[in-house]
């Protein structure tokens, strides 16, 4: 009769004891085990304010992801206990455990022939508009990007104009559809064209 939450232990349904068209239950608080009444549209985990709080100053040790260090936390933290600071957070975050590696493709510095000539040449080629959006430049330039996703292969047919939020994540996010299906896309247009 009565739907039972995962997050708390219900012993009794007492079907008789209704007031109104509120049904009280009986359940355990986990801190303490005593019993407590609780109605269907409020299903409180706890018995009272004290025991929630005392909940919550339970410390539990967690293992630092980066330096292996034990550290204490208090129950808020559950779930949360990965690093023992956030310079250690920052440290094991970073390059082939970052969420957006690539292989460290897109470090390395662009060459000189990437100039700002030729991404304009490539931008009023295009219309200054987005190829994938076609939303319309304004006052801040869209993007240049390389097709085949080589920094050094500069010719006017590997380069496309995109808007900076289809560039990001739609070309160079891991949720996105990704370099090779834009590569696909854009080289028979561009290769044309030449």
């Amino acid at each position: 009769m009565a739907a039972i939450t995962s997050h708390l232990q219900i012993l009794v349904v007492d079907i008789g004891a209704t007031v109104g068209y509120t049904l009280y239950m009986i359940a355990i608080c986990p801190q303490c085990g005593g019993e407590f009444e609780v109605g269907h549209r409020r299903l409180y985990k706890y018995c009272s304010r004290e025991c929630f709080h005392e909940s919550i100053r339970i410390w539990r040790e967690y293992a630092c992801l980066n330096c292996g260090i034990i550290f204490r936390r208090t129950g808020r933290w559950k779930g949360k206990g990965k690093y023992c600071s956030i310079e250690c957070a920052h440290e094991h975050n970073r390059g082939e455990n970052h969420a957006s590696w690539r292989g460290g493709v897109w470090s390395d510095p662009y060459p000189a022939k990437f100039s700002k000539a030729l991404r304009l040449r490539v931008r009023k080629r295009d219309k200054f508009q987005c190829k994938i959006c076609s939303c319309l430049e304004g006052d801040i330039p869209h993007d240049v990007h390389h097709i085949d996703g080589d920094k050094a292969n500069n010719i006017v047919e590997n380069l496309v104009t995109l808007c900076s939020p289809c560039h990001l994540c739609r070309v160079h996010s891991p949720n996105g559809e990704g370099l090779e299906h834009w590569a696909r896309r854009f080289s028979p247009v561009y290769s044309n064209a030449a």
